[in-house]
């Protein structure tokens, strides 16, 4: 199964009524799954999240992070797909994860990667400008 394939059948298992996101770790070629859901009320991951969910990219981190794995030597792959259809979120303009999933990459070293039609792609880095962290969101739409 491919990066791409098996970030898609992550994404189809969430229970978003909009949009659904698998991301895929690959450390050491290792691969570290993860997918956005609800946190089960024993979990405790070693990084903020919000207090009833976690993002993919975030579950992915902490299943590597369980293994005992040095994520700053992998990289991240997230795709997403839109719930009510099943097509395929592609990035279309310049996109970055969240805010969150984007602070956790630069602590714990890790690049991440976007699917485009042409291919993967790294994301748009955050701007600091006047001391507000911006950067240019995606449009969800079709």
């Amino acid at each position: 199964m491919t990066i791409l394939e098996q970030c898609l059948t992550l994404a189809r298992m969430s229970k978003s009524k909009d949009m659904g996101f698998g991301a895929v770790l690959v450390i050491d070629g290792v691969r570290y799954l993860g997918r956005n859901r609800r946190l089960k009320r024993s979990e405790r991951p070693p990084f903020p999240v919000c207090p009833w969910s976690i993002h993919a990219e975030q579950d992915a981190l902490l299943h590597a992070l369980r293994a005992g794995a040095d994520p700053s030597r992998g990289v991240m792959y997230i795709a997403g797909i839109f719930t009510d259809t099943g097509a395929t979120y592609l990035v279309k303009e310049l996109v970055s994860t969240c805010h969150r999933c984007h602070k956790l990459k630069i602590q714990y070293g890790f690049s991440t990667r976007l699917p485009t039609k042409s291919g993967w792609r790294a994301p748009l880095r955050f701007h600091n400008v006047g001391g507000v962290t911006s950067f240019r969101r995606s449009n969800t739409s079709r």
